[in-house]
């Protein structure tokens, strides 16, 4: 007798790739609009709140612990660094406007997919403005007219957060990606998590190494905060989940 099937036991099939078990809030886009508008706003316009005062934490710690030449070394580098989270924020743009698209037409492997490209782009990203920031330091200290005192200070401070940029690129991506997929709580806490980081950071390193500890706190968090940002896409549940099978 013949057993049935026995015409397939060499051939072989692809791992089948994981189900999706994120869920979206369907009550943004299915119920009223100004309690979703306002679910959506209030932890995004405290999260800015607390994103600026990244710069003042700095200010106020330097100030009090190296003094006048090391407070204005921060301000100067802070004005660079600014322009540069700006265009963070601007080469993000598109991928919110696909994910939210994506996530309200309920199609989770899509939102997956653009946010996994912009993970890739914010690594690659990170690092070019690493090695361009760290070579045009001396030339956008000029351009901001710097006194060459406040310059000595604010050089190690500029090039050491270029050189430490990913942790920024990545809580800015992902936090765009969490909010546009309808979730801003997330975005919030890292938020609060990464204020709190540089705080401690800052009263340990800013005594023992001046300027360039402030920029230390603030890699030292954002690249903590990133880690658990990028381990929340990989968690059961998280509106945006990669697995191994993406490309």
């Amino acid at each position: 007798m013949i057993e049935r099937g026995t015409g397939q036991a060499g051939s072989t099939t692809a791992e089948p790739a994981p189900p999706i078990t994120q869920r979206f809030d369907r009550s943004i886009v299915e119920g009223p609009l100004g309690p979703a508008v306002w679910r959506l706003a209030w932890p995004t316009m405290l999260q800015n709140a607390i994103a600026g005062l990244q710069g003042i934490i700095d200010h106020v710690m330097v100030g009090h612990f190296v003094g006048y030449t090391g407070n204005a070394a921060i301000g100067v580098s802070w004005q660079i660094i600014i322009v540069v989270i700006v265009f963070i924020s601007s080469l993000f743009t598109g991928m919110g406007v696909f994910v939210a698209r994506f996530a309200g037409a309920n199609q989770p492997e899509k939102v997956n997919r653009v946010v996994y490209q912009a993970f890739l782009t914010a690594i690659a990203f990170s690092a070019l403005m690493a090695v361009v920031g760290y070579f045009a330091s001396p030339v956008l200290l000029d351009i901001v007219n710097a006194a060459p005192e406040v310059q000595r200070e604010a050089m190690p401070f500029l090039r050491a957060m270029f050189i430490g940029i990913l942790g920024l690129v990545m809580f800015f991506m992902l936090s765009g990606a969490f909010r546009a997929a309808g979730d801003p709580q997330t975005p919030l806490r890292l938020g609060v998590t990464m204020t709190v980081l540089t705080v401690g950071f800052n009263l340990v390193l800013i005594p023992a190494l001046g300027t360039v500890g402030a920029a230390l706190g603030t890699i030292a968090s954002s690249s903590i905060v990133a880690v658990y940002g990028v381990r929340r896409l990989f968690a059961p549940g998280s509106v945006i989940r990669f697995h191994r099978h993406m490309d």
